[in-house]
C-alpha cells in the first residue's frame, strides 16, 4: 500500500523574475555633458543673435583687426569685424563685418561709417582712449528708408553727427583765407558752431562753405544776418585811439566765422536751412550799409502818351502840360 504524495506548505516562497538593471551615466561624464549642453545654448543664441553682413571700403585697414575690431555707436558694441580683403581693382580694402541683429535696422542708405583712432588736428584732441582698447569702427545712423549693405567709410570722422540739433546754412567768398574743416562759428564771442565742408565752385572763381549752427542759436541766423571771417585780429584807428578785435585765441590760430544781423534792421525773419549768404573779409565790410537805393522809374513823353494811356493812365496824368 503506498503512501499518499506530502502536501506542500503554503508559506514556501514564489519565484519572482529578474529584470535586467538599466545602467545608469558614471558621475565622470556629467561634467563634460554639462560643458557640452551650455556650449551648445551658447552657440545657438549667438546664431539667433547674427545680423546682416555689411561690407565697408576703406582707403586703408590701418588699425582694423578680423575678429577684434569692434562696430560701436554712441560707444555701445553693435557689430564686429569678420574679415579684411583687398577690393578686385585694388584700389580700396573691404571690411567685412557681422552686425547685431537688433541693429540691423540702422543700415540705411545713409549711414556713415568711420575708424576711430587718435587724431591731433590743431587744437582738437580726439580718440585717446582707442591708445589702450585699440582702433574701432564707428556709426552715423542715417535718416533714410532705404535698407544698405554695402558703404564707402569716412576717412576723416564727420563734424557733425546726424542726431546733433541744428541746422546747415551755406556761404560764398572769394576764397576761403583761414578756414577750414572744424574751424569754430562764433555768435557775439560764443562758439555755436562748426565749418562742415567746403569746396571750389565749378570755373575756380569762388569758394562755398557749408557751416552748421547748433540749437538754440540757429535761431539767430535771420534774413539780416551778415557772416564774415573772423580770422585774425582786425586793428583800426580813428579818434578814439587804436582798437583790436578778435573773437578768441583760437580763430587767431585756425580761423573761424562770425555772424551778427544789422542793427538798423528792425524786421528780420529766420531763414530755412541751406541758405545761402555772402562771406565778408571782416566784420567792418560785413556792418556796412549799403551806399545806394535801388528804385524803378518810367520815363515816357507826353507826345507818346496817347499811345499808352491806356496802359498808364497815372503816368499820363502826372505829366505837366506840354509848352
Amino acid at each position: 500500500m503506498t503512501e499518499p504524495p506530502a502536501s506542500i506548505p503554503d508559506d514556501l516562497p514564489s519565484a519572482v523574475p529578474d529584470h535586467p538593471r538599466r545602467k545608469r551615466l558614471p558621475f565622470v561624464w556629467i561634467l563634460p555633458a554639462v560643458v557640452i549642453m551650455a556650449g551648445a545654448f551658447v552657440a545657438i543664441q549667438q546664431k539667433l543673435a547674427q545680423g546682416p553682413r555689411v561690407d565697408i571700403n576703406f582707403l586703408g585697414a590701418d588699425g582694423i583687426e578680423a575678429n577684434k575690431t569692434k562696430i560701436r555707436y554712441k560707444d555701445v558694441e553693435i557689430g564686429e569685424v569678420t574679415d579684411i580683403h583687398v577690393s578686385k581693382d585694388r584700389k580700396k580694402v573691404v571690411v567685412t563685418a557681422r552686425i547685431h541683429r537688433d541693429a540691423s535696422e540702422y543700415l540705411v542708405q545713409d549711414t556713415r561709417f568711420w575708424v576711430v583712432r587718435p587724431r591731433f588736428t590743431g587744437g582738437n584732441v580726439s580718440g585717446l582712449g582707442t591708445l589702450v582698447s585699440g582702433a574701432y569702427i564707428s556709426v552715423d545712423v542715417g535718416r533714410s528708408s532705404v535698407e544698405q549693405r554695402s558703404f564707402e567709410g569716412l576717412e576723416v570722422p564727420p563734424i557733425v553727427t546726424s542726431d546733433l540739433p541744428g541746422r546747415e546754412f551755406i556761404l560764398r567768398a572769394d576764397d576761403i583765407g583761414s578756414l577750414t574743416v572744424g574751424s569754430t562759428v562764433f555768435y557775439r564771442h560764443i562758439a555755436v558752431g562748426q565749418v562742415v565742408a567746403y569746396a571750389l565752385d565749378p570755373g575756380g572763381a569762388s569758394v562755398t562753405i557749408k557751416i552748421f549752427v547748433y540749437q538754440p542759436y540757429d535761431t539767430y541766423v535771420t534774413s539780416s544776418t551778415r557772416f564774415w571771417q573772423a580770422s585774425g585780429i582786425d586793428m583800426s584807428i580813428d579818434s578814439d585811439g587804436v582798437k583790436l578785435r578778435t573773437e578768441s585765441l583760437t580763430s587767431i590760430l585756425e580761423g573761424g566765422v562770425a555772424f551778427q544781423a544789422l542793427p538798423t534792421e528792425k524786421s528780420s525773419r529766420t531763414v530755412p536751412a541751406d541758405t545761402a549768404f555772402t562771406l565778408f573779409t571782416d566784420r567792418e565790410r560785413a556792418m556796412r550799409q549799403s551806399d545806394t537805393e535801388v528804385r524803378t522809374f518810367t520815363c515816357i513823353s507826353r507826345d507818346r502818351c496817347a499811345a499808352y494811356r491806356w496802359a498808364r493812365p497815372s503816368i499820363c496824368a502826372a505829366l505837366p502840360s506840354a509848352r
